[in-house]
């Protein structure tokens, strides 16, 4: 693969998943990567529901919220896979990019400056 990213988040995990999220959605081409074959980490592929005990507010909150009404609507069960598929549509509707299944070997750095507003 020899495509360029402003960001590239290697493993989506509990954080990875939602630094992916909050890239895209900043306007910044994202591509997340990921040796399993889900995102959200222990909470998700880990299947441990209410993992994320951390600060109150932000991004996690409304994919939580989310997850909640898509489970409730019958859409997808349990939560963890209502998490799941969350968290991969969101990154997708944000315009990020994801590889599952794939191991980073290498990365080249480019100094570049894009401003986000």
């Amino acid at each position: 693969m020899s495509n360029k990213y402003d960001v590239a988040v290697v493993g989506l995990g509990t954080a990875g998943a939602i630094a992916l999220i909050a890239a895209a959605r900043l306007g910044l081409s994202a591509i997340g990567i990921e040796r399993l074959n889900g995102m959200g980490g222990t909470g998700t592929v880990g299947n441990i529901k209410g993992y994320y005990f951390g600060s109150h507010g932000g991004l996690y909150e409304e994919i939580n919220k989310k997850a909640e009404s898509v489970r409730a609507s019958n859409q997808v069960a349990p939560n963890i896979d209502a998490k799941l598929y969350v968290l991969e549509r969101e990154a997708v509707l944000a315009g990020a990019q994801i590889q599952y299944e794939t191991v980073v070997c290498d990365v080249s750095f480019y100094q570049t400056v894009k401003r986000v507003k």
